[in-house]
């Protein structure tokens, strides 16, 4: 029998994984569909360009902040927000994924005060 570690992803919980020190959560955060805006925003201007370029891959990602990415000091963050923002004004946006933030929590802790309300 397999045993189920989900997690609710509150609010909270969201915050907290969106500064993680690992680049990879990070970028999980910031490509999710499901993140808040005021994270996203956030995330933007990370110093990592993996997350940055995860925001500008985000289908939830503000017009105006895509705008802001197709400035990025980094190559890559360019590219990815410009070819979004070229599929978005050609109304071929990519399909937002399902709901579901990819990230094993199960490789760190989350605190315990975040874990109270999942009861």
């Amino acid at each position: 029998m397999e045993h189920d570690n989900s997690v609710r992803l509150t609010p909270a919980i969201m915050e907290y994984l969106s500064r993680h020190e690992l680049v990879q959560i990070r970028s999980a955060v910031a490509a999710s569909a499901i993140t808040p805006l005021e994270i996203i925003t956030r995330l933007a201007s990370d110093e990592s360009h993996q997350v940055r370029a995860a925001v500008a891959h985000n289908p939830s990602t503000p017009s105006e902040l895509l705008l802001i990415l197709m400035v990025d000091d980094n190559e890559i963050v360019k590219m990815v927000a410009d070819r979004h923002m070229n599929r978005r004004l050609m109304g071929q946006e990519h399909p937002v994924e399902s709901p579901v933030l990819n990230i094993r929590l199960d490789l760190m802790v989350l605190p315990s005060e975040l874990l109270e309300s999942q009861s």
